[in-house]
């Protein structure tokens, strides 16, 4: 399949996130615009819609189309009414809005990443939400939660006898909001705390640095599935990728050497349940920053590496499926 330009969005500042709604039809941006912190738009005629305001760090959306943003402080908002509404709950983030957020698939927990400081689990099924776990973490610590919402998991980087160790922890949930204490066990397979994960309903999923390949770590073992995919056309992949909003395709950035100045980047999409590539759009001789990818891998949204100013959107063109 092929992807051609749909809409090239100019943002006065820098964007701090991207995400494509579960199903599809909206796409939100966190930037630092004082004015227009957040972005929504709607796909079917990209008309903007009404969002949080404040400078915001992060952004993701819930699977009931609610948007959790992140910054100095962390809230949820619907957005199905004509108004944007309040927020149910404002849960302290960091001071300086260094906040990283994720929520569980069923919407019932919240981990909120306050940078140099600690990672929060929140319980959201009563009101107001109730912190159940507060853990030390390293800076490039990743935390997620699993297909069915009944572990959370965190990694974290230490030190043991001089020697660095990369630990797996994880804390068993369940939906009335009891947790148990986290326990640690070593990390995955071929992954570390600094490798970039996404979690679906196949198991959680990574591009393990140095082995270039898609990795799928099934949930009840983890232990890792290639997909052998291993950069594709292409020499080596980026290991920041984005999994599209209803989990069934991935997109990732692979790169060519032209010559020993110029390198040549490509976003390839592939399909999570065949492990397949589906389509490539070449971006030239500028990797992207950040990348979202929507329901049905319909549309690409990133930003690029040199300037976070401006989002492109491509969509794909069924023509040439």
């Amino acid at each position: 399949m092929q992807y051609l330009l749909e809409q090239t969005l100019p943002i006065q500042e820098i964007t701090n996130a991207l995400a494509f709604s579960p199903d599809g039809a909206q796409l939100a941006l966190a930037t630092r615009d004082k004015k227009a912190s957040n972005l929504l738009y709607q796909l079917s005629d990209w008309s903007p819609r009404p969002a949080p305001r404040f400078v915001r760090r992060d952004l993701k959306f819930g699977a009931d189309g609610t948007l959790v943003v992140a910054g100095v402080s962390v809230e949820r908002f619907a957005l199905t009414a004509p108004k944007l509404g309040k927020s149910p709950f404002s849960i302290p983030g960091h001071a300086r809005g260094l906040t990283r957020v994720e929520v569980s698939p069923d919407g019932r927990w919240l981990a909120v990443h306050k940078y140099l400081e600690q990672l929060e689990l929140w319980f959201l099924g009563v009101s107001p939400p109730e912190r159940r776990l507060t853990v030390p973490v390293s800076v490039h610590c990743s935390f997620f939660f699993s297909a069915d919402s009944a572990r959370f998991f965190y990694t974290t980087h230490g030190y043991r006898a001089g020697r660095p160790v990369d630990a797996l922890h994880q804390a068993a949930l369940d939906p009335g909001g009891g947790s148990q204490p986290p326990t640690e066990g070593p990390m995955p397979e071929g992954l570390s705390v600094h490798d970039v994960v996404h979690t679906t309903p196949h198991g959680l999923v990574a591009i393990p640095f140095p082995d270039q390949d898609v990795v799928i770590y099934d949930w009840a073992s983890l232990r890792p599935r290639r997909l052998g995919l291993r950069a594709l056309e292409g020499q080596g992949f980026r290991c920041g990728f984005a999994v599209s909003s209803d989990k069934t395709h991935l997109v990732a950035q692979t790169f060519r050497d032209r010559d020993e100045w110029t390198r040549d980047w490509s976003l390839v999409i592939a399909s999570l349940l065949t492990g397949e590539p589906v389509g490539a759009l070449p971006i030239g001789t500028v990797s992207a920053g950040l990348l979202a990818l929507s329901a049905r891998a319909e549309r690409i949204a990133f930003t690029r590496s040199d300037t976070a100013r401006e989002v492109q959107v491509f969509r794909r063109d069924d023509r040439y499926a």
